[in-house]
């Protein structure tokens, strides 16, 4: 939850036959009927319509920066068919770490106050963090002492 709302993200609108951007205020006013509050909601950029924030998919590629920001451990689907292979390399973990020291380098007053991780289990496109043969634990740790110095405040020299 931020500032009390249960927060929601939207997925790229791509997936969307037809956007309507009044769908947003629909959303707002029936989960505050439904449950008695009102949400926070995440837009993807791709997204018509007023959110209370937005972030782009993509973050396993490079950090994508708006009101959240999104990142990711590198990036490869050369084992889905029919899809040109795309590789962004992990780096054995060194290119997740430069995208949370870029957002750690930031003024804690101005950077964004979320961040999107991509992915905890898409193994199908290399963008997992959770626990596998290949990594380990590796990136859950590094995700927990990111995420720490992040809510910390801290400010590092990048």
């Amino acid at each position: 939850m931020i500032e009390g709302k249960p927060i929601i993200f939207l997925y790229s609108a791509a997936f969307a036959a037809k956007q309507d951007p009044a769908a947003l205020d629909y959303v707002y006013t029936s989960f505050e009927k439904d449950f008695a509050c009102r949400p926070y909601i995440v837009k993807e950029v791709s997204w018509q319509g007023k959110a209370d924030a937005t972030y782009a998919w993509g973050g396993a590629l490079g950090p994508r920066w708006h009101d959240v920001l999104a990142l990711g451990p590198g990036y490869d689907h050369h084992a889905v068919p029919g899809r040109k292979p795309l590789v962004v390399d992990r780096e054995d973990g060194k290119f997740y770490q430069r995208a949370w020291e870029s957002l750690i380098a930031q003024n804690s007053k101005k950077r964004p106050n979320i961040v999107m991780v991509e992915t905890w289990n898409e193994l199908h496109e290399g963008t997992d963090i959770c626990e596998t043969l290949e990594y380990g634990r590796q990136y859950i740790e590094m995700t927990a002492t990111f995420a720490a110095q992040f809510k910390s405040g801290l400010q590092i020299q990048n």
